[in-house]
C-alpha cells in the first residue's frame, strides 16, 4: 500500500513518511531481485490478509483533528468519522440524520436550522467545510445537502490550537464536512428519491478526468417536499463543482464551489403549555399564519487548496475560502410569555409576525508548513501556520407587536392573515477580524507512545458601530494530549484544550465579552482490526464562560444577555464492530450532564435545553448475497428540557428506522422507512427561546433508484 506525502500510513503513524520512508520502500521493492530463486515461496499470514479488508463503517484516519491524515487511535481526543459507506447504506440525505450515529450530538433539521447549531457535548458546535469556517455557529451554510460530501468528521471539545476564523476558535466542537474531490478515474451516479410528503429528490455525482493532470467533479441535488405539518412546504437545490489540476510533479491545485438555495414556510412550534397539558389540539396544525412568505436562504462560496511538496518530508499548504450568504426570514409565531391564550378558549393563542433579513460576507486564508522528521525510534511532525479571517454580519429585525389575531389549535381550519411585512426597526452590523499564528507538534515514540502539543495566538477585533463598541481581544489557546498503546489495539488517552471566540449574534446593548472554554477528557481508543472492533470510550468535563442566554422582553423577544458559566460532564461510547465484510454493527451512547453552574439570573443547576441526559443509537447492517442488504436502527433519548430557565420538559422517546437495498453492476434500488413504529412524541423546539415544542414526524417511506457508471 502506498501513501501520499500528506498521509500517515497505519501501524506507526509517521515512520514511513518522508525521504527515509521512501528509501526504505525502494529497498524493499528491490529485495526480490536479489533473492535466491531456489528459496521456497513465503506464505501469506491469513490473519494479516483479513486485517487489510476494506471497512464499511469504521474509518482509520481523520483529516480534520490534526490538519493531517492521522490514525484515529493516535489522536488524544474523541473524533468520530461518518463514512460515505454509512451514509449510503442508511440512505441519508440530511446532516441531522447522519449525526444521529454519533454519541452526544443533537442536530436540528435543515428547515429548523436558521441560526440554530448542532449541539456537541452540551454546547453549540460549529460547522466547517474542508477545515475552514462558515461563519461560526450559524447553520445558513446549508449543510443539509449531502450529495457533495465524502465524509463527516465530528471533533468533540474545543480545538482552539488549530481552528478558528471570523469569530475565533470553536468552543464545544467542530463538525467538518469533507467534500468529494476530483479523481483520475471517470465515473458517477445519477439517482432519485421519492416518497412520503410528496418528496421528490433527484441527485447526482459525476467525476470526469479531462486530460493529463486535470479532473472535474460536479455533485448536486434538488428536493421538493411537504411536511407532516399543515401547509409547510420546502424546496432546495445545491451544487458543488470542483476541479483538480496537477501543476507539475509535487504541486496540486484544487478549486471548489458551492451554490445553494433553500426556501420554506417557517414553522415556529406549538406552545408547551398546550402540548404538555390535557387540552385538545391538532398535532399537524401550523403554528401561525399559513400566508406567511417563505424564508429564503442563498449561499455562494468558493475555496482554494494549493499544495506543494519540497521533498524530504517538507510540504506547504494554502487554503482560502470566500463565503457569501443572505437569508430573508419571515415568521409568524405565538409568544406565550407575554400573550397567553384566551380565558374562554384556552387553546386559542395570539399570533405575531416578524421579519429578519441578514447577510454574511466572510473571507478566510490559512497557510501552513508541514515538516515530517523520522528517526529510528522517534517520529515527528510539526505544523506551523497562520490564519486571517474577515467577517461582516449585517442583520435587521422587524416585529409586529400587536397580534394579527388568534389561532385555535384545536380547530384544524383556524388561521389568521400574515398582513404586511413588518418594517425593519432594529439593525445590527458586526465586523470580526481574526489574525492567528499556530504551532502543533506530533511526536511518536517506539510506535506506542504518541504525544500532541499545540498553541495558538489569536487577535480578535470586534466592531459593532451601532452601540459604539470596538474592542480587540488577545488569547493564547493551548492544546495537549497523550496516547499510550497498552496492548495491540487498545490505547489509553488523555487530552486538554481551550477555546476562545467572539459572540456573533448577541442582541444586547451591553459590551460584548468573548466566550472561553476549557475541556479535559480521558479514555480508551480501540483499533483491534483483526477482530473488526474500533471506537472510543471517554469521560470529559467542559466549562464555558460568558455564554449568551435569552433575556427576551415584550419590545424585543430575541434579546440576550451573557451569563456566568455553564458546565457539561459526561461519558461517551462510540463503537463499531465489523467481524466480517457482510456485517456492520454501530453503537453510540452518551451520558450528558449539562447544567448552569454560575449565573446571576438563571437558577444554578438548571439543565441546558434540547439535551437528553441519556441518549444512544444502535444500527445494524447485514449484506446478503447477490447485492442484497438490510439494516435497522434504533435511536433513543431520555427527558429533555425545553428552555432556560427550566419550566417545561418533554418525555423521553425512541424511534426505529430500517433500510433495504439491492445493488447490481450499474444500478441500485433502495427502500427506507423512518419512525417505523409510528411513535408520537414531542421534541424541544428552539424558536425565539420560547417554551414551544414540535410533534415528531410520523412514519415515512422513501424509495431510491440509482444508476452508476
Amino acid at each position: 500500500m502506498t501513501a501520499s506525502a500528506n498521509t500517515l500510513p497505519r501501524g506507526g503513524s509517521l515512520r514511513r513518511v518522508g525521504c527515509i520512508g521512501v528509501i526504505g520502500l525502494q529497498l524493499l521493492a528491490a529485495e526480490p531481485a536479489r533473492a535466491d530463486a531456489s528459496q521456497p515461496a513465503v506464505q501469506l499470514d491469513p490473519v494479516q490478509v483479513r486485517a487489510e479488508r476494506p471497512a464499511a463503517y469504521a474509518a482509520e484516519t481523520s483529516v480534520s483533528a490534526t490538519r493531517s491524515d492521522t490514525p484515529l487511535d493516535e489522536i488524544p481526543q474523541s473524533v468520530q468519522v461518518i463514512t460515505r459507506t454509512l451514509i449510503d447504506d442508511q440512505q441519508l440525505h440530511q446532516l441531522n440524520e447522519a449525526l444521529a450515529n454519533v454519541s452526544g450530538v443533537f442536530a436540528p433539521r435543515p428547515e429548523d436550522a436558521i441560526l440554530v447549531s448542532p449541539i456537541v457535548r452540551g454546547f453549540a458546535a460549529e460547522v466547517y467545510v474542508d477545515g475552514l469556517p462558515a461563519f461560526g455557529t450559524t447553520s445558513t451554510v446549508d449543510p443539509g445537502a449531502l450529495a457533495g460530501i465524502q465524509q463527516i468528521e465530528v471533533i468533540k471539545g474545543p480545538s482552539g490550537s488549530l481552528f478558528g476564523g471570523g469569530v475565533g476558535a470553536p468552543l464545544g466542537g467542530i463538525i467538518n464536512l469533507v467534500t468529494r474531490s476530483p479523481v483520475a478515474r471517470a465515473g458517477g451516479e445519477i439517482g432519485v428519491r421519492a416518497g412520503s410528503f410528496a418528496t421528490i429528490n433527484p441527485f447526482f455525482d459525476v467525476n470526469q478526468p479531462l486530460f493529463n493532470g486535470v479532473a472535474v467533479r460536479l455533485s448536486g441535488e434538488y428536493q421538493r417536499a411537504y411536511a407532516d405539518i399543515d401547509a409547510v412546504q420546502s424546496q432546495r437545490y445545491a451544487l458543488f463543482p470542483a476541479i483538480a489540476v496537477g501543476l507539475g510533479g509535487p504541486t496540486t491545485l484544487t478549486l471548489r464551489g458551492q451554490f445553494s438555495r433553500q426556501a420554506y414556510l417557517e414553522y415556529s412550534g406549538l406552545p408547551s403549555a398546550l402540548t404538555l397539558s390535557d387540552r385538545p389540539y391538532v398535532r399537524e396544525h401550523f403554528s401561525g399564519a399559513t400566508t406567511t412568505p417563505h424564508t429564503v436562504v442563498l449561499n455562494q462560496g468558493g475555496a482554494l487548496n494549493l499544495r506543494h511538496s519540497f521533498g524530504d518530508g517538507l510540504e506547504a499548504v494554502l487554503d482560502a475560502r470566500l463565503y457569501r450568504s443572505r437569508f430573508d426570514e419571515y415568521g409568524s409565531f405565538t409568544f406565550p410569555a407575554f400573550f397567553p391564550p384566551g380565558l374562554l378558549n384556552p387553546t386559542a393563542y395570539p399570533v405575531l409576525s416578524g421579519y429578519l433579513p441578514s447577510a454574511v460576507r466572510e473571507t478566510t486564508v490559512d497557510g501552513r508548513v508541514v515538516c515530517t522528521l523520522n528517526g529510528k525510534r522517534v517520529e515527528n511532525r510539526v505544523i506551523v501556520g497562520a490564519q486571517y479571517d474577515r467577517t461582516r454580519y449585517e442583520a435587521g429585525l422587524g416585529l409586529r407587536l400587536l397580534p394579527n389575531g388568534r389561532v385555535d389549535y384545536a380547530d384544524p381550519d383556524s388561521d389568521v392573515p400574515f398582513g404586511a411585512v413588518p418594517p425593519v426597526s432594529d439593525t445590527q452590523a458586526d465586523r470580526f477580524v481574526t489574525g492567528a499564528l499556530y504551532l502543533q507538534d506530533q511526536l511518536s515514540l517506539f510506535d506506542r507512545v504518541h504525544l500532541l502539543a499545540g498553541l495558538r495566538w489569536e487577535r480578535l477585533a470586534l466592531d459593532r458601530p451601532a452601540n459604539g463598541f470596538d474592542r480587540d481581544q488577545y488569547r493564547l489557546s493551548p492544546r495537549g494530549g497523550l496516547v499510550v498503546e497498552l496492548v495491540d489495539g487498545v490505547s489509553l488517552f488523555g487530552g486538554y484544550a481551550q477555546g476562545f471566540r467572539g459572540v456573533t449574534l448577541l442582541r444586547s446593548d451591553a459590551p460584548v465579552q468573548p466566550e472561553t472554554s476549557r475541556s479535559a477528557e480521558a479514555g480508551f481508543k480501540l483499533a483491534a482490526r483483526e477482530l473488526g472492533l474500533s471506537g472510543t470510550l471517554a469521560v470529559y468535563e467542559l466549562r464555558r464562560r460568558n455564554v449568551p442566554t435569552p433575556a427576551g422582553t415584550l419590545l424585543d423577544p430575541s434579546a440576550q444577555t451573557q451569563t456566568g458559566e455553564q458546565r457539561a460532564r459526561g461519558i461517551e461510547s462510540d463503537l463499531i464492530w465489523e467481524p466480517v465484510r457482510a456485517l456492520s454493527l454501530l453503537t453510540a451512547y452518551a451520558y450528558t450532564d449539562a447544567v448552569v453552574s454560575k449565573d446571576n439570573a438563571l437558577p444554578v443547576g438548571n439543565r441546558l435545553p434540547r439535551i437528553a441526559k441519556h441518549s444512544g443509537r444502535l444500527a445494524v447492517r447485514y449484506r446478503l448475497l447477490d447485492g442484497l442488504g438490510v439494516g435497522v436502527g434504533v435511536s433513543a433519548g431520555s427527558r429533555r428540557q425545553v428552555t432556560l430557565p427550566n419550566v417545561d420538559s418533554v418525555p423521553g422517546a425512541y424511534v426505529v428506522d430500517a433500510q433495504a437495498s439491492w445493488t447490481r453492476p450499474g444500478y441500485e434500488f433502495g427502500l427506507s422507512v423512518s419512525n417505523l413504529t409510528g411513535r408520537q412524541y414531542l421534541e424541544p423546539y428552539p424558536y425565539l427561546a420560547q417554551s414551544v415544542t414540535r410533534p415528531a414526524t410520523g412514519r415515512a417511506l422513501y424509495a431510491t433508484a440509482i444508476v452508476r457508471y
